[in-house]
């Protein structure tokens, strides 16, 4: 069973790839104006579909989701 927080339901991962989809956008927002700019426009295009940020960034990171715990499992077994 997966914990899901009060805040609409998302898992604590989804808060986490939450959290990194926003930290690469400050990041090329403070490294790269024209790139972020061009990013912003594209994610308020996907956002307008009613796509939900959460969809977004399971779509992006979700490759990712469990590669630590399967990491400590291989490392241990």
């Amino acid at each position: 069973m997966e914990l899901r927080s009060e805040f609409y339901g998302w898992t604590p991962w989804d808060e986490i790839a939450h959290l990194c989809i926003f930290d690469e956008t400050a990041l090329l927002a403070a490294t790269d104006a024209e790139a972020f700019a061009r990013d912003t426009a594209a994610l308020n295009a996907v956002l307008e579909t009613g796509k939900e940020i959460s969809a977004i960034a399971r779509e992006k990171y979700g490759h990712q989701d469990g590669a630590v715990p399967k990491l400590r499992v291989r490392l241990r077994g």
